[in-house]
């Protein structure tokens, strides 16, 4: 579950869905079996997917890697702002705990 532009959205499997008028309602399907069911995001053509091998945007029709990550890396949180974005990332293999800071491209 999470908060996205004040409305709250729920991962169900490999579906993304927001609850209105007492229904939900699918916002899309993730068709990746890499999808770890975590999401964040500003809005519905800004959201980020954690995947079992990396971090995905979707832009609302496509989804990319924003970045890849070898098994034992976990990411613990995120910050999302207007034009910047802050992922707290664990890497086990090296027992680093990280921040990935990404901008918004104009």
């Amino acid at each position: 579950m999470s908060l996205i532009d004040g409305q709250v959205y729920f991962v169900i499997r490999d579906t993304i869905k927001t609850r209105l008028q007492n229904q939900f309602q699918t916002l899309m399907i993730v068709d990746n079996p890499n999808f770890y069911q975590k999401i964040w995001g500003r809005n519905t053509k800004d959201i980020f997917l954690m995947m079992v091998d990396g971090l995905a945007h979707c832009d609302g029709t496509d989804i990319q890697y924003v970045f890849r990550y070898g098994l034992g890396t976990q990411v613990f949180g995120a910050a999302l702002f207007d034009q910047d974005v802050f992922f707290l990332i664990y890497e086990s293999q090296t027992g680093l705990s990280l921040v990935y800071h990404g901008t918004l491209k104009k």
